[in-house]
């Protein structure tokens, strides 16, 4: 009998299908985390091949100033690279010991049921 109530309203276009998504603000968060890394990733990328750019340029020709500002910039996006590495790594751990503890948590919860 059901099966014919769903062909029924497959049939007429009536049918309607509901997808609940378990932990979607984590899954978020976890893609604006991801896309904010690549953000500050490709801006790293950009101010160290500028940098080196700059530290190329003979003083001679152009301003003194350009490759001092060039070992500066360089300096500057390899101490955050430096931090974003540390970050990351934190986070990692800090993913895993979450889940060492909601793993004790259910096993105690299966253990009491």
């Amino acid at each position: 009998r059901s099966l014919t109530n769903i062909l029924g309203d497959l049939d007429s276009g009536k049918l309607k299908v509901g997808i609940e998504v378990v932990d979607l603000k984590d899954i978020i968060s976890n893609i604006l985390v991801i896309a904010n890394r690549l953000i500050v990733g490709v801006v790293l990328l950009g101010m160290m091949i500028s940098s080196a750019l700059a530290m190329g340029v003979s003083p001679e020709n152009t301003y003194t100033v350009i490759p001092v500002l060039g070992v500066i910039g360089f300096i500057i996006s390899i101490g955050i690279a430096l931090l974003m590495i540390v970050q990351v790594w934190s986070a990692i751990g800090a993913a895993k010991r979450s889940r060492r503890r909601r793993k004790k948590t259910e096993e105690k919860f299966k253990n009491n049921s």
